[in-house]
């Protein structure tokens, strides 16, 4: 489908955003892949990281318990 096929991109653009520092920019692009593909594991690890540059810990193991559920 379409949304598995645009999910990837918005993955790509929030890692991006992420490497730039630009943490919440990173945590919607990431959440809106997540959206279009709710089992995109990558995504889901991707959420972790930017939850846990965040420094919520708590939202980035439930990030990473969902990735590894996939």
């Amino acid at each position: 489908s379409i949304d598995n096929q645009l999910a990837p991109a918005h993955h790509g653009l929030g890692q991006a955003q992420l490497g730039q520092g630009k943490i919440d920019d990173a945590l919607a692009s990431i959440k809106q892949s997540l959206t279009l593909n709710p089992d995109f594991v990558d995504a889901h690890v991707s959420l972790g990281n930017a939850l846990k540059a965040r420094g919520d810990i708590a939202g980035a193991l439930e990030s990473y318990r969902e990735a590894l559920k996939q």
